[in-house]
């Protein structure tokens, strides 16, 4: 019995969604997203096309690649998109420094080559030298305009 391919219905393409995910990974891995998707494809379900795929072989391939996209995002972000991390791009912002500001300040204070290479004890000696900075910049007179507000708590905070 033949298995059930997948079928275009509606206004959703699971096609164009499998397409997206795909382009992030494949970029990754530095080749062309339509070589990586058919590479994958032969390997994994032993199929030369996207449309010999059942619902559910292509359920498992969009799986896979927005699995790999978020864990490429959160490898691509120092201390893997901590809570750290995200208060020194607050900072940043409110300092009103470049990225290129941000990197050189994190090599003279944390002594390291790169932002990716941030330890959690490093981050706060650069959180604290910045919020030093910050409070300099506030006596001056460049007082920030908004107030740091975690992640979890953006609710109370309204």
């Amino acid at each position: 019995m033949k298995a059930k391919t997948v079928e275009r219905t509606g206004s959703r393409n699971p096609y164009g969604h499998l397409w997206g995910l795909a382009e992030k990974s494949a970029k990754l891995q530095g080749i062309p997203k339509e070589e990586y998707v058919y590479d994958i494809v032969s390997m994994t379900f032993g199929k030369s096309r996207l449309h010999e795929l059942t619902r559910g072989q292509l359920n498992i391939l969009i799986k896979r690649f927005s699995t790999e996209a978020a864990e490429a995002a959160r490898a691509a972000e120092p201390l893997g998109g901590s809570k750290q991390w995200r208060y020194i791009k607050w900072l940043q912002k409110e300092i009103g420094w470049s990225n290129a500001h941000l990197c050189n300040y994190v090599r003279m204070v944390a002594k390291i080559d790169h932002e990716k290479f941030l330890t959690s004890g490093l981050a706060r000696e650069v959180i604290s030298g910045m919020k030093q900075t910050l409070g300099f910049n506030e006596k001056k007179g460049d007082a920030p305009r908004r107030q740091w507000v975690s992640k979890g708590n953006r609710n109370a905070a309204r």
